[in-house]
This record gives structure tokens, sequence and C-alpha cells, in this order.
């Protein structure tokens, strides 16, 4: 295990030197007007809290898939060494197109956060020049947004809206459907960028506030990538974290408890990254019932819930809307031409048995108002496993330098 370099004698914390000095604090030399715009600034710093947060989440569920994928594909003597030392299998390759400040904290949020060593993380900027401490460190730097986008697995769009058509125009013949393309750029929703790119395997977190949470307390005092070391913090980001049941004489209720943060995601946003994981296993040939029974490992760790989360997943895949499957990957075998999700007369315990594969879903499509996300709001034991696994993501294992 390698030391982190900033760790010191306080734990590796930053320690804010002008707190209880009200002459040094920024707010000092505000005018009224301008101290109007203050929380303008706690929502920004939230909101980059969101953005790394929602990252390192993803690549550390992706590669909790990849890794199961490649066991399954692999049944050898070597693979199940892999997964029994907890060593990566495979492990995704993560892009970055556009890295000023969000994404600069990216990179540090990914190599502390997810465990991505510096040889796998490739950034294309105007100015690779301003990212020499980095490149010097093995990340690989360049001005080249096609090249970024073949190598790897994992793309973060963080460039500015002015130049995204151009960067789209570039980068859109390079995406497959084993890659998932994780957009950061205001003002472009995920349907307006699978219009463009012609692709729909795309994340883009969609942040709520309200005039209660922005009076929410909130330190701006720490860097947004350092925030994530906080256990108690990562777990109120997580969507579901919101969410508890109260036991009435009718039976269980579900309360949606008022925000915690002054910027939070919806569940919808937890859904795309699930879907966006069963994506991927299908696009390498994993049929239906193993994807979802590496859900179940990587999403809740635990073998208990497999056949809750089997059934879920599997009825989802049966009463998809037509409009939300953009193709299927695999046809069925020559005698049987037809696709599974045409035959609707399969009972729910056949299909669990049948050899199928998913579809090929739109992500710019899915939203909380499907099944998989019902079970986790209504199931307290299914989302107090998920939130755990979505908190256990932030443990710094190992430290990449």
């Amino acid at each position: 295990m390698l030391k982190d370099k900033e760790a010191n004698s306080n734990g590796g914390k930053h320690t804010d030197i002008s707190a209880g000095l009200p002459s040094l604090q920024f707010e000092t030399a505000l005018t009224q007007e301008q101290s109007l715009l203050l929380p303008l600034r706690t929502r920004a710093h939230c909101t980059t809290v969101e953005c790394l947060a929602g990252a390192c989440y993803l690549v550390s569920v992706m590669n909790g898939v990849r890794k199961e994928v490649f066991v399954v594909k692999n049944k050898t003597r070597a693979a199940q060494r892999i997964m029994q030392m907890g060593i990566e299998g495979d492990p995704a390759k993560i892009g970055i197109i556009g890295c000023g400040r969000l994404g600069r904290q990216l990179i540090k949020a990914l190599k502390s956060y997810a465990n991505v060593p510096n040889e796998l993380i490739y950034v294309s900027t105007r100015r690779p020049e301003s990212l020499s401490d980095f490149a010097n460190a093995g990340v690989n730097v360049d001005f080249n947004n096609v090249w970024v986008t073949s190598q790897c697995d994992i793309v973060f769009l963080c460039c500015l809206p002015a130049v995204v058509n151009q960067v789209c125009a570039e980068i859109k013949n390079h995406l497959m459907k084993n890659k998932v393309l994780y957009s950061f750029v205001a003002g472009y929703s995920a349907k307006k960028l699978a219009n463009i790119l012609k692709f729909t395997n795309i994340i883009k977190p969609d942040f709520i506030y309200n005039e209660y949470s922005s009076k929410l307390p909130w330190s701006v005092s720490t860097l947004p990538a350092d925030c994530l070391g906080n256990k108690q913090l990562t777990e109120k980001l997580c969507p579901l974290s919101q969410i508890s049941n109260t036991s009435t004489e009718e039976g269980e209720q579900v309360i949606v408890q008022p925000p915690v943060l002054p910027v939070f995601m919806d569940v919808s946003w937890l859904m795309r990254i699930v879907f966006g994981c069963v994506n991927y296993a299908t696009s390498q040939e994993v049929m239906s019932d193993v994807v979802v029974d590496i859900g179940n490992k990587v999403f809740f760790q635990s073998a208990k819930l497999e056949t809750i989360l089997k059934e879920v997943l599997l009825e989802e895949h049966f009463q998809l809307p037509s409009e939300s499957v953009v193709t299927h990957l695999f046809e069925a075998a020559e005698s049987d031409r037809s696709t599974y999700l045409e035959q609707t007369n399969i009972s729910m315990h056949q299909s669990a048995q049948a050899a199928a594969y998913f579809p090929y879903w739109d992500l710019t499509q899915i939203d909380e108002k499907n099944q998989l996300a019902e079970v986790l709001i209504m199931n307290r034991n299914l989302r107090k496993a998920f939130i755990r696994r979505f908190t256990a993501s932030f443990d710094r294992l190992v430290q990449f330098q």
C-alpha cells in the first residue's frame, strides 16, 4: 500500500486556519447585494462533490462487473485466483475530455477513491502542458479526443458547452456499445447528446435543489475531492438515503425525508448506472440470468438477494416499453428467429431458466419509474444493502500515485 502524500499529523485532512477569525472570512468583504449570491458558491461546491462521487461510484461498480464478466468468460484457475485474491480483472480504462478545475479534481478523486492507477487514465485537454504533474506521475495526457475515446471504456465529458458540438463530431464514430459516456456538460441533456452522437449509453447526473435545501449548512473550506473521505457524507450522497420506512397500522409506509444536502441527485441516476452495467455485460455476450447474478454481487454484495433482483430484472426485461429499446445485440438460434421480447407468453419461472440476452437499454430513457427502483424504494433491507455498497465505493484501500 502506497502512502498518501497528503497525509499528515491530522490524518490527511486540510485545516481551515481562518476558522473562528471573522475578519478573515470570505463573506466579510462582500456587499449586501453580493451576499445574496453566497448560496451559489455553496451550490457549486456541493455540485462538484456530487459529480466526483457519481464518477467514482460508476467506476467502482463497473470495475466490479467487469471483474465478474472476466471470470465468467475465462473459467480458468487463473481467473478464479484473481477472483479470490480481490485483484481487478480487466479494469476499465478511464478517459477525460476537457481538464479544467473539474477535470483535475476528477483525476484526484478517481485515483484516491476509485482505485484507478495512473496508467489507466487518459486525458485530452487543449493545454497538455498544464497537466505536467499528472503526466510525470504516469497519467496519459494529450490533446486528442479521438485517441481518448477509442482507448477508454468510460469517458467523462468535462468540456465547455461552447465546444461540445465539435467534440461530439470527433468522437461519435468511436463510441461502441461496450463504452459508457458520462457527461458533466451544462446545458446539454443526455437525450440531446444522444441525438447528436447517435449513441444512447450516456449517463448525465441531474442535480436537484430548492429553496429549503439552499439554506442547509455546507462547508466550502475542503477541496471537493477530499470531501469523499468523509464516510458520513458519502452515505448521504446516495439518493436512496433520503428514503425511509415507518410502520403504520396498515403496514409499512415509505417516507421521503427532507434534503440533507444543498444539492442532491434522484434515484433515476442510480438506475442509469445499474442498467449501464447491465449493458456492458450484455455487450460481452453474458446471458441474462448470469447478468442478474453479477448484479447482485456487485450492487448488493449478497448472494441471499439473488432471487429478488433476478425476478425484478427479468420482469423489467419482459415489460420494457418498446421505445426504450435501441436494438437487440444478439438474435435467437436459427431454429427460432424471434427475440425474447416477442416471447411474451413465457412464464417468469421459465424465463429465469432460459438462455436469453437482455436487450441493449437506452439509458436516456431510464428513470425512477421502473420496477427495480420501486423495489429498492419499498424494500428496506435491499435499500440498506445498496447504500452500504455505495458507501463502500469510497473506501481508500489502495493509493496510486
